[in-house]
């Protein structure tokens, strides 16, 4: 079982019992490790500890320092990748690096099975599929219809809806979970469906362009364009 980030947190043998746990500091050292270090070498996403050479996690095209936080050896792209040519990303609790060579938004996020969904009632989803709008809010008025939910009454509640990274280009059809906005915020910045809506028609999300591409492909009405 991995965590957001796509690192390895546990494992299960064939009986389901647990046989390797870990969590991770900052810099993906592990933390509170349960089991063998060497049973799952795998680290951050794009990293594998090298057992030779006491801690460090190789990442294909250099070694990084999990105690540091930095590589040893510089970015072969120089000041391309960004001044700090040791760096590994911006903020190591939501960007990854899997080449070692530029970082990532996560792709993986899912708040699948997590106390931080909204606590449903009677007929309630917190977790339902719609089809996208081209437009974040008219997304979370569909959500919120096929979830069974007020809108209006949701207001300041501390929840929103998170689009899921499973855009389908065929159907418009994508998953999408109301989760606490603080854990929402905590893993940003990330890449869900509406970054792959915007990369599929080459348009940015939330604006007239994209709803028309929504409306061209027949999932919404024709958009009011504003001046």
């Amino acid at each position: 079982m991995s965590d957001y980030l796509g690192r390895p947190v546990q494992s299960y043998d064939q009986q389901g019992r647990l046989v390797w746990q870990t969590d991770y500091d900052i810099y993906g050292k592990l933390r509170n490790l349960q089991g063998e270090k060497t049973f799952i070498p795998f680290r951050q996403l794009g990293q594998y500890e090298d057992p030779e050479l006491d801690g460090l996690y190789y990442n294909r095209f250099r070694y990084y320092d999990p105690s540091t936080g930095l590589y040893l050896s510089q970015d072969p792209l120089s000041i391309a990748g960004g001044m700090n040519v040791y760096a590994y990303v911006h903020d190591s609790n939501s960007w990854v690096d899997i080449y070692g060579l530029m970082a990532n938004f996560p792709t993986n996020i899912t708040f699948a099975g997590s106390s931080d969904l909204y606590p449903v009632t009677g007929n309630q989803k917190n977790i339902v599929e719609i089809v996208m709008t081209g437009d974040r809010d008219a997304d979370f008025t569909r959500a919120y219809k096929e979830a069974g939910i007020s809108k209006q009454a949701m207001k300041g509640q501390g929840y929103t809806w998170h689009h899921v990274h499973d855009f389908d280009p065929t159907t418009g059809k994508t998953t999408m979970e109301l989760v606490k906005t603080s854990a929402h915020e905590a893993t940003l910045p990330h890449k869900g469906s509406a970054s792959q809506f915007a990369e599929h028609f080459g348009v940015e999300y939330d604006t007239y362009e994209s709803k028309m591409k929504a409306y061209e492909q027949g999932w919404r009405k024709k958009p009011k364009k504003y001046k």
